[in-house]
């Protein structure tokens, strides 16, 4: 069959203006920073932009930023505040802030718990997950509850674990979850009460959009 000088001409622009998609890894959490990544790379808007993202997903911002520093295993990220401080003791920048997550990230209860603050800590009493914004909200509501944070009565764990255990369990009696933990958790228990948020005791939680140095620094055009 002949090609027409167009159809040729068609064929080589789409082919180019594959090639030239700039590759670009990205790293989100579960969260609602989350949904603007994955809704862009649903509806194709990166390729509209030159970009070919690849995406992956973290449980929690530690191990997020440990990927990145040890293995550079994504190029752009959003996380919470506490993994974007550690991230920039390691040679990654924060470029940006995110959404507000105060109303969304709480203290929440066994199911029939509705003492706050208790009058008892008991062992691990308390859980979050370790440095994330989670246990930054556990500290603050801790504190404006008059009470200590110490590992005699605060277990830290990651998010997966800590829901199974306040479900299946009922222990810890207090834990901190981020959305949309926070929805799953009182979907499955409708009795839970939420004893504390960033948004009762006036504590904004904000998270950042992170690059690493060296290939943020090697592709000015791209970020």
């Amino acid at each position: 069959k002949v090609m027409t000088p167009s159809r040729f001409s068609l064929i080589v622009f789409l082919s180019s203006s594959v090639s030239a998609l700039e590759k670009v890894k990205i790293s989100v959490q579960p969260a609602f920073h989350g949904i603007p990544i994955w809704a862009a790379k649903e509806n194709g808007w990166f390729e509209e932009l030159g970009l070919d993202v690849e995406l992956s997903v973290f449980a929690s911002g530690a191990p997020q930023v440990k990927a990145a520093v040890e293995s550079e295993a994504w190029d752009f990220g959003i996380a919470g505040s506490v993994p974007n401080v550690i991230a920039g003791q390691q040679g990654i920048l924060t470029v940006g802030i995110n959404n507000d997550e105060s109303a969304t990230t709480e203290v929440v209860a066994e199911p029939g718990v509705t003492e706050w603050p208790p009058t008892e800590l008991t062992p691990e009493i308390f859980a979050a997950t370790p440095k994330s914004t989670g246990e930054l909200l556990l500290r603050q509501c801790l504190v404006a509850a008059g009470l200590d944070f110490n590992d005699d009565h605060v277990y830290l764990d990651q998010q997966k674990p800590l829901m199974e255990k306040l479900v299946e369990e009922g222990d810890p009696r207090y834990a901190c979850l981020w959305a949309p933990n926070t929805y799953k958790y009182r979907e499955a228990q409708p009795r839970a009460k939420v004893v504390c948020s960033g948004r009762t005791v006036n504590f904004p939680i904000y998270g950042g959009l992170m690059m690493r140095e060296e290939w943020a620094l090697d592709r000015k055009s791209v970020v």
